[in-house]
């Protein structure tokens, strides 16, 4: 594979889907270097009091979305002591290495992109609760990210390659067959007159000499290459859902000998992990199965989970010696972000309680160490959707439109928790 440096485009867009009530959101997918290419998005799953095993995806916020613009090739071309507008095959040539410089400047965008998404989806599942989710948001979001920007690229640059090309084999043909005939045109070739294009035979022997050393006669494309790496990502994706569920596995395997506040937790918040990682194919047979299962255990739990319920406070403000100077001030902002977004097809946030989870978080290009844009973590609380004297506990990461430390444009959000509204 080739591994030619092309320019990194950092994300243009972003996807935000929502999942009826629980899920997760989370803060910088890699603190230890705060540096990272995401794509932010909401995801709320279905509550865990409903029947359905199946997340209900609708249409959430979304910014406005641009397709991706293949990346400019980085090509010069062989270079001849001789007008090429005289020498039409050469030309033909040169526009093919054109064709092949277009396909490849998409590739080593895309081969870089996947290997910004492999370390995304290798992230560590460990950890609290809390840090699970937000590995699996940093997984769930890298995905996205690959999906709406990198393919993007794949498949527009495969698409402008096939329209001249079928495959690759043909491409290769095609190519050497149009050398030779160059080859023939510069050393051989003659005018209708029958007298040679370049007639001089000195000037003949020295261009003859620079194709020859410009020009190979045997060329293959990246298309093979760039369908491989579209087929990782796939393999990437079904990897996320799989370790996913395979957490899941785990965790009915060790619920009967959980009891109170860590049944009720544990049960919670593997519904909330498999909706997370459900936004990613709603459809997959093993994530509505198992969250069918999980609930099964969970309503013949629900005594222990009541009590716990019952147990639950809202997590106090972060209070650490980096956390913000402007707590309050921040807490409003997203507090009036919030209710002017929405949380289900057709209802905006009603924000009970809001308070500061973390520092500041200042995101950087996972390459070039630009200042992207910075992001600080709220507990909010709000109405269950499903029972009028509980709240739901939410995690929500808001995120700047640049690099500063003011308004918010976009957010993660996910639940981390229920609670008594009498408890607030």
């Amino acid at each position: 594979m080739k591994t030619s440096q092309a320019t990194f485009v950092v994300e243009t867009f972003m996807f935000l889907s929502i999942l009826a009530l629980s899920a997760c959101g989370a803060k910088a997918v890699n603190d230890t270097n705060n540096k990272e290419i995401e794509v932010a998005s909401e995801s709320n799953s279905t509550p865990v009091s409903q029947t359905s095993s199946k997340p209900e995806v609708v249409s959430g916020i979304s910014e406005s979305q641009q397709k991706p613009k293949l990346p400019e090739p980085d090509l010069e071309l062989p270079t001849l002591p001789y007008e090429k507008s005289k020498l039409p095959t050469v030309q033909k040539l040169d526009e093919m290495l054109i064709d092949d410089a277009w396909l490849e400047a998409a590739y080593n965008l895309v081969y870089k992109e996947i290997q910004v998404l492999e370390e995304k989806t290798e992230t560590s599942m460990s950890g609290t609760p809390e840090d699970q989710i937000k590995a699996i948001l940093t997984k769930v979001n890298g995905v996205k990210h690959f999906n709406g920007y990198a393919q993007t690229i794949a498949e527009t640059a495969i698409a402008k390659f096939q329209e001249k090309y079928s495959d690759d084999s043909e491409f290769g043909e095609k190519f050497r067959e149009t050398y030779y005939a160059a080859e023939e045109e510069i050393n051989g070739g003659v005018m209708n007159d029958g007298k040679h294009i370049i007639k001089d035979d000195v000037k003949r022997r020295e261009v003859y000499s620079h194709f020859t050393n410009g020009y190979q006669p045997s060329r293959t494309s990246e298309l093979r290459s760039m369908n491989d790496l579209l087929e990782q990502s796939k393999e990437l994706t079904e990897n996320v859902i799989g370790s996913v569920v395979s957490q899941a596995q785990t965790d009915m395997m060790v619920a009967d000998y959980r009891k109170g506040k860590d049944i009720a937790d544990l049960l919670n918040g593997t519904i909330n992990k498999l909706n997370l990682v459900a936004v990613l194919n709603p459809d997959h047979e093993e994530i509505t199965s198992m969250i069918s299962r999980v609930k099964v255990k969970r309503e013949s739990r629900m005594e222990e989970i009541k009590q716990a319920l019952e147990e639950y406070q809202f997590p106090e403000r972060y209070t650490a010696g980096n956390a913000p100077s402007n707590a309050t001030d921040l807490e409003n902002r997203m507090k009036t972000f919030l209710s002017k977004s929405k949380r289900t097809s057709s209802k905006n946030y009603e924000v009970r309680e809001i308070r500061i989870a973390s520092k500041w978080f200042d995101i950087r290009h996972a390459i070039t160490n630009e200042h992207l844009y910075s992001q600080i973590d709220f507990y909010v609380a709000v109405p269950s959707l499903e029972e009028s004297n509980v709240l739901e506990v939410l995690y929500v990461t808001g995120k700047t439109s640049g690099p500063h430390h003011n308004s918010f444009d976009r957010y993660s959000v996910g639940g981390i928790g229920q609670m008594l509204v009498s408890n607030l």
